[in-house]
């Protein structure tokens, strides 16, 4: 009766065995993720794509920022003091929400024209090759230590186009060692990861400084202190031979001085990862695992098998549902991103009834709605509308699967005024009702039809002028005549439209005259005098001259405009009158003659 209880011993013995050996296989294991280099190797990689795809957020989010009204406005004009206040709010706020420790725009020639750090405005970063990249190519990336923070940053930046055709730069600064903070943890038991510039100069996280990954090589540290990459700070050196950087950069992974180093590119020719590991360090701890494992494997391998099987199969499926909601958020980042940062209004619709689902903050705006008082989301979007557009925007719609059609229409404000707008409406239907959708952009007129208005009250005052208007290209050949050129020459402007103005010369000024007049007007001045002429029947005029040059954004000539008076009739009368005048003196002359 007492044998069962060695039995009873050895299986508590067991247990307690296999426990003990599970938690040691467990913490093994731990420490075999945590030491093995493959297992580093895949984290760094893996927290490098993470800083890849924060960077692309971040770009992505500057290039939606750049067709801002508030940026391009900014571009277009002179922004008075309280504006400037309100877009730099705006911005801050954009700052916060994204990271950026700055944002500022730049005219076509490098100067800060606006900016969250009032330092910058007013100063010119044009020979930063960000701005250079992006007037040229449309996009550039550079990390620098700011020559007015003096605080490292990787400037990205991106073209802005103005309603008139005007160019500028849109940068946003970020703190490249705060992308470091996730590889952090890994820095180490004789590990490290660096940030670094594509001409080998490394930072890091959790160090203070700068470092050239080479032996000091004068000629590197002239080419960076000439063009103030890294100006006023000391650079110190990690020590490692001389074309070790170039090899690094061409194999992506080296052995070097004892260390194993591999070279991960996130921005090519801006911006990469570089670690750094001791070359003893992984075989120490091998060494180390194979002896535990031996102790614990022999034991317990039936019961590591379900274990590590079970642990695979999680893994698995953990990071395949990690994927699918990462996919989700990028999704739903990107479409927040363009339904915000458009310009126009945007409006997404249930494909039945057409009832407001979503819209962004634009259309708010344009119908002078505030978003916090009242939604529009589940609001029937023909309620917007003005009653004599409601039934023209029904009468469009078709039972089509896609459809898409441009209307002129008013659509109706919160305090019931008219706001002229252009609906571009889509639908897209399918036999799947959650990717069945309607969506609609909605582009405000008022501006447009104030300009138009504008355009066409000058027109009218140019066809109706009684002076006469003429304007040529730089070159002096006619593209424009208005009706009073005709009447006064008697060429009508398909006769001169292309030819040069010296068709109407009369013969009566030399040379000399007509060079004066060139060299004032090509000086970018304004000449001013009176020109005989020669009308299309060979008739002699006269007339009173302005010749005003213009000027492109970037002070190259490009036209000239010519206002004439016709002063023929003045010019007889004043002839008329000093031919009196020298009679009545001829007169006085001879009547003194016979009084004495």
């Amino acid at each position: 009766m007492k044998k069962p209880a060695p039995i009873c011993f050895i299986t508590i013995f067991a247990i307690l065995l296999l426990g003990a050996g599970v938690i040691l296989t467990y913490t093994n294991y731990e420490k075999f993720k945590e030491f093995s280099w493959q297992e580093i190797e895949q984290r760094l990689r893996e927290n490098e794509k993470t800083v890849r795809e924060r960077l692309d957020a971040r770009r992505f989010a500057l290039n939606m920022l750049s067709f801002n009204p508030y940026i391009v406005d900014s571009l277009s004009e002179e922004n008075s003091p309280q504006v400037k206040v309100k877009i730099r709010s705006y911005l801050l706020r954009i700052n916060q929400k994204i990271g950026f420790l700055a944002i500022f725009l730049m005219d076509e020639r490098g100067n800060c024209i606006l900016s969250t750090d009032k330092r910058f405005e007013g100063k010119n970063y044009g020979f930063r090759p960000y701005f250079k990249q992006a007037l040229k190519t449309g996009s550039g990336a550079y990390v620098a230590l700011g020559v007015t923070s003096k605080k490292l940053g990787l400037y990205l930046s991106t073209r802005v186009t103005s309603y008139f055709g005007r160019y500028g730069v849109l940068v946003a600064k970020l703190d490249p060692r705060t992308l470091l903070c996730s590889l952090a943890p890994l820095n180490s038991h004789g590990f490290s990861v660096w940030g670094a510039t594509y001409n080998g100069i490394l930072f890091s996280a959790d160090r203070d400084g700068f470092y050239s990954f080479e032996k000091e090589n004068p000629a590197q540290l002239k080419r960076i202190l000439r063009n103030r990459q890294f100006e006023g700070v000391e650079i110190k050196s990690l020590g490692f031979p001389r074309g070790s950087w170039l090899e690094l950069t061409r194999k992506g992974k080296i052995r070097v001085k004892s260390h194993q180093v591999e070279y991960l590119s996130v921005m090519p020719g801006v911006f990469a990862i570089v670690s750094i590991v001791s070359k003893d360090f992984l075989p120490l701890s091998l060494q180390m695992l194979r002896k535990a494992f031996l102790f614990t494997n022999g034991a317990f391998i039936l019961a590591l098998i379900p274990l590590i099987v079970g642990v695979f199969f999680f893994r698995r499926q953990y990071e395949d549902l990690l994927k699918e909601r990462q996919e989700k958020s990028k999704s739903q980042y990107r479409y927040q991103a363009v339904l915000q940062g458009n310009k126009d209004g945007f409006v997404v619709m249930s494909p039945d009834n057409l009832v407001i689902e979503d819209a962004n903050d634009r259309l708010y705006e344009i119908l002078g709605i505030d978003k916090d008082k009242g939604l529009l989301n589940g609001k029937p979007f023909c309620e917007l509308l003005a009653e004599e557009d409601k039934d023209r925007f029904k009468n469009r719609l078709t039972g089509d699967a896609f459809q898409n059609f441009e209307l002129q229409a008013c659509m109706v404000n919160g305090k019931g005024e008219k706001v002229p707008v252009i609906i571009d409406f889509t639908r897209h239907e399918s036999s799947d009702s959650i990717v069945s959708f309607c969506y609609a952009f909605i582009q405000d007129m008022r501006k447009g039809l104030k300009d138009a208005q504008k355009i066409r009250l000058l027109q009218t005052a140019v066809e109706q002028s009684g002076s006469s208007i003429v304007i040529t290209d730089k070159n002096g050949v006619i593209q424009y005549v208005n009706p009073a050129f005709t009447r006064i020459t008697g060429y009508s402007a398909e006769e001169v439209l292309g030819k040069n103005p010296k068709i109407l010369k009369s013969g009566r000024h030399d040379k000399a005259f007509y060079q004066e007049m060139w060299q004032t007007i090509k000086s970018g001045r304004l000449w001013h005098g009176r020109v005989c002429n020669k009308n299309k029947k060979g008739e002699f005029f006269w007339e009173d001259t302005t010749i005003a040059p213009v000027q492109d954004e970037k002070g190259q000539l490009t036209h000239f405009i010519a206002i004439k008076n016709d002063v023929t009739r003045l010019v007889e009368l004043e002839d008329k009158l000093n031919q009196k005048v020298k009679e009545l003196e001829g007169i006085m002359e001879h009547a003194g003659v016979g009084i004495a």
